[in-house]
């Protein structure tokens, strides 16, 4: 897995691209499997090394400690008002995919 602020690493700013945060979750998910991430621990650390230090910081205080596929669900509902359906790839098999109805971003709320 690239290094948080490696050219070839992963990149995800919700103030600029709320709408790409799916996509994040299915790059990581490649990456997963590519590398042989299997565990929810070590999944969440990668998810959080590749945000910005307040959307980390507002990420592991909204979503505290739960299962992965939990952890991106509630991520995904802090951008999205959807309901989730599964994927169909295997390596991806965590991840909820949207709708494309995004909600309103709240003014004031770290990391948003």
């Amino acid at each position: 897995m690239p290094y948080r602020g490696d050219p070839d690493a992963l990149v995800f700013d919700p103030k600029y691209e709320p709408r790409k945060i799916c996509q994040y979750f299915r790059s990581l998910e490649d990456l997963f499997t590519v590398n042989g991430i299997t565990r929810d621990s070590d999944k969440r650390e990668y998810v959080l090394d590749y945000v910005e230090y307040d959307v980390e910081e507002f990420w592991e205080f909204r979503a505290p400690l739960v299962l992965y596929a939990d952890f991106v669900k509630k991520v995904l509902s802090f951008y999205m008002d959807t309901e989730f359906k599964t994927l169909q790839t295997p390596a991806a098999s965590a991840l909820p995919q949207p709708s494309l109805t995004l909600s309103p971003i709240p003014k004031g709320e770290p990391g948003l």
